[in-house]
């Protein structure tokens, strides 16, 4: 949704959001803690209520880099679905506006015929050429 309204932001239009990069870190910050609250609870059933892990150096360890990466990686993971969504959305906009602009363009045939004329394309060549080979 932040994509879209900063999209509409670029084209002018009135938009939700005042400061669209604010309300994306705020997301992605929302979405990281959502998604690392699962791990935070295996850990207590891991390590159960009272704790009965031996508190061996290695066992604490272990425990840490498990969590480390975990939430390493469901950071990673945001991170790049938001960029590639954002990277995505911005082409699709893109493309979106250059589809309207050659519509508007191709909506006028005499206008585009004119235009072509104007940049020097010889239009009686290729009228001759069609009328030549007409007959076949």
């Amino acid at each position: 949704m932040v994509h879209e309204d900063y999209q509409r932001a670029k084209q002018g239009q009135s938009t939700i959001y005042s400061d669209h990069y604010s309300a994306l870190k705020d997301a992605r910050r929302q979405l990281t803690r959502i998604l690392s609250v699962p791990v935070l609870g295996t850990m207590i059933l891991i390590l159960g209520l009272p704790p009965r892990l031996n508190p061996d150096p290695m066992n604490i360890a272990m425990l840490l880099a498990y969590l480390g990466i975990v939430i390493g990686g469901v950071w990673f993971i945001i991170r790049t679905a938001e960029s590639t969504y954002g990277s995505i959305y911005n082409k699709i906009i893109e493309i979106n506006n250059r589809s309207d602009r050659l519509q508007a363009e191709l909506g006028d045939p005499a206008r585009l015929l004119t235009e072509l004329a104007r940049s020097g394309l010889d239009m009686s060549a290729i009228l001759n050429e069609d009328n030549e080979g007409g007959g076949d």
